[in-house]
């Protein structure tokens, strides 16, 4: 026979059961709060104008053409998720019409709009946070490169 000595504070340690727990405890994840539901109902309006109103890029199968640009997006239940803007024609105002035309959806489905704004090519982070800023981005609490504009 096999003695196995368990020290004492691991005697009384009481299983907790995970559905009991969030039942009690009424945690709340992003995006599934008392208006969840609503949340979910108003992004997949967004997504649905969205999808009728665009063209899907040929190669990225989340990403929408805008006029002579195309969006990478997702809808995360918390709100849309801006991944990536690029104009065909830099210069051209085609990046900025895609990005009016999201917060035009935004507002009207009242939806936020998330980014994480990183500068790659020759733009640089902090041109593209003051370019998000004048359409109404602001930095999260952080301070760092996401950004959120409410509707």
């Amino acid at each position: 026979m096999v003695r196995i000595h368990v020290p004492e504070p691991f005697i009384n340690i009481k299983m907790i059961n995970p559905k009991q727990y969030i039942t009690d405890n009424k945690i709340r994840l992003r995006g599934f709060g008392s208006r969840g539901e609503e949340n979910r109902k108003r992004g997949d309006q967004f997504m649905r104008e969205l999808i009728a109103n665009t063209s899907q890029h040929p190669f990225n199968n989340n990403a929408r053409i805008i006029g002579n640009a195309h969006v990478a997006i997702e809808y995360d239940g918390d709100g849309v998720r801006i991944k990536d803007i690029q104009s065909h024609e830099p210069g051209s105002g085609a990046g900025t019409r895609a990005l009016q035309y999201l917060i035009k959806l935004s507002e009207k489905y009242k939806v936020p709009l998330h980014l994480y704004a990183k500068g790659y090519a020759s733009t640089k982070t902090s041109q593209l946070k003051n370019w998000y800023k004048r359409f109404g981005f602001e930095p999260d609490e952080s301070g760092a490169q996401e950004m959120t504009r409410k509707p």
